[in-house]
């Protein structure tokens, strides 16, 4: 539910990340991708495998995306307050 409110979860919130739209950067992803992201987590959680997958995957990823990122058009991003720029995370 925190991410559907603030676009991050009470962790992404204290450290200062959120989740953006890829497509509109700065704009906040709608409902459907926050229940995709979280479908794949869930699926990610249950099956090691797919976590294993998962973990190649945003070490592979130019944008350091998990599945559900990528399935869901997401990213994690935090803004530093210096310099204008924006540092793209994950989970």
């Amino acid at each position: 539910m925190t991410e559907l409110i603030w676009s991050a979860t009470p962790g992404k919130r204290l450290l200062g990340l959120t989740i953006w739209s890829v497509k509109l950067p700065e704009a906040k992803p709608r409902t459907v991708h926050i229940i995709i992201r979280n479908a794949v987590k869930i699926l990610e959680l249950a099956l090691p495998w797919l976590l294993v997958l998962t973990l190649l995957f945003m070490l592979l990823s130019p944008a350091r995306q998990r599945i559900g990122d990528w399935l869901s058009g997401t990213i994690v991003v935090q803004r530093p307050s210096t310099t204008g720029e924006y540092k793209k995370y994950d989970d």
